[in-house]
């Protein structure tokens, strides 16, 4: 039996006791020996567990340590110089915001890659009126189905539209539009806008055939395309004229037919063409060349 006294002990040593007194009445049981000894370890190793996880939990020395730890480190804080955890935390403050700078440049670089474009921070390339013709000449004589369409006419195309250079790159845009203007002048020095149709076009092909130039004029037919109205307006805005058909000559406007005959029988014509970089009489030249090559040897 367990003594009364024991409740004025220690809560451990009230527990050793009564632990004791347990396995004391245990071992007095009238059991066999061998049955005896199997069920002695089987209780020890339970009364061990249960009295390991009282004394781990229930332990003033572990409640005492941890109000010890607390205290301890709230000393350490006070005794540390005035401001230093402020300046900690705006320290990490300040380096969080500048990792989010990080993270929002680099979300930027990553948006200005799109659809294999390079957006920069450049303004976007802006046409005069000389620098649009050209780059419409090239746009609608580089593939038979490119067309101007979705846009308004009344004012600029935009360049993005016509070129197929980055139009947002500052400086190197502007040499590749000076490029492309030069080049499309070159391959084509003499260019008709005309219409199928028309008996004024038909005479102004008819006089700038007689002049036979290599190379061979370039002729769009405007009123055979799908963007046949906006592409009369956007020509017609860009030469001042009030209709077609338009002769540009190096890149200028040659006026009016009336003009145009005016000028082709003074000369002025002539020597305009010439000083385009067109050849005249080039094509016959270039075709009694090569009938002479497949005439056969005396």
């Amino acid at each position: 039996m367990v003594d009364p006294a024991s409740h004025s002990l220690h809560p451990q040593a009230q527990f050793r006791t009564s632990l004791s007194a347990v396995v004391s009445a245990y071992y007095n049981l009238p059991w066999t020996r061998r049955h005896k000894r199997v069920s002695s370890i089987v209780l020890l190793v339970a009364l061990f567990c249960l009295s390991f996880f009282v004394f781990k939990t229930q332990s003033p020395s572990s409640i005492t340590h941890s109000t010890e730890s607390h205290s301890f480190i709230h000393n350490a804080q006070s005794r540390l110089p005035n401001g230093y955890w402020a300046r900690r935390v705006a320290k990490r403050l300040k380096g969080e915001s500048q990792q989010s700078q990080l993270d929002s440049s680099h979300d930027n670089s990553h948006n200005r890659h799109h659809h294999g474009h390079v957006v920069s921070k450049h303004e976007p390339l802006v046409f005069n009126d000389a620098e649009e013709l050209a780059a419409v000449v090239n746009f609608v004589t580089a593939l038979s189905s490119n067309a101007i369409t979705n846009v308004d006419p009344n004012v600029p195309v935009p360049p993005e539209l016509l070129v197929g250079f980055n139009t947002r790159a500052g400086e190197k845009s502007r040499q590749e539009l000076k490029s492309l203007v030069q080049n499309t002048w070159f391959e084509h020095p003499v260019v008709i806008f005309s219409e199928t149709r028309s008996p004024r076009a038909r005479e102004l092909k008819d006089m700038i055939a007689s002049y036979k130039l290599l190379p061979v004029p370039t002729v769009i037919e405007v009123d055979g395309r799908d963007d046949a109205e906006i592409l009369t307006r956007i020509i017609t805005r860009l030469t001042k004229s009030e209709s077609l058909p338009v002769l540009l000559v190096a890149g200028k406007p040659f006026g009016t037919l009336d003009d145009i005959k005016v000028a082709h029988e003074n000369g002025e014509l002539k020597a305009a063409i010439q000083a385009s970089g067109a050849v005249l009489n080039g094509s016959q030249k270039r075709k009694k060349k090569k009938l002479a090559q497949y005439n056969p040897k005396n």
